[in-house]
């Protein structure tokens, strides 16, 4: 990543001498951009080789719903879930139980620092949220 990307080359650097803890302040502190914008669209020399793979540039959290199980009624789950009478949910618990009763179309993850819930239809509106959390002081919940 030496010429199209010279910022992201001496973040990444400086984050392979320093203790792991840190790791998570360097890379906040580099510039927000995809690969594919950052190298691939500079890039004077590319080529490509065809491949037969799945692939899904999961961005959104409704993205998950491809990749984990799903049940008849549409619930796609990971971890400690209990679904009742619900439909076309996404959970995704870390270390506590989330169970739903009776609700459609929601996402909830749940992580030992917080649990969100979200309609599914306003799943890009997550990154609202980490903006809010950011300017509030509440980066520990990220």
């Amino acid at each position: 990543m030496k010429s199209p990307m010279p910022s992201r080359r001496s973040g990444t650097g400086r984050a392979a001498n320093i203790i792991p803890k840190l790791v998570g302040e360097v890379f906040d502190g580099l510039e927000s951009l995809s690969v594919d914008y950052g190298v691939m669209e500079k890039a004077a020399k590319v080529r490509m080789v065809p491949a037969a793979f799945q692939w899904d540039d999961v961005g959104a959290l409704d993205s998950f719903e491809k990749v984990l199980p799903g049940d008849a009624q549409g619930n796609h789950t990971q971890g400690k879930t209990i679904v009742l009478d619900a439909s076309g949910n996404l959970a995704i618990a870390q270390s506590r139980t989330v169970a739903l009763v009776g609700v459609s179309d929601l996402i909830v993850v749940e992580t030992p620092e917080a649990v969100l819930v979200i309609p599914k239809d306003r799943a890009q509106d997550v990154k609202k949220l980490v903006e809010h959390l950011k300017k509030t002081g509440r980066e520990e919940l990220l």
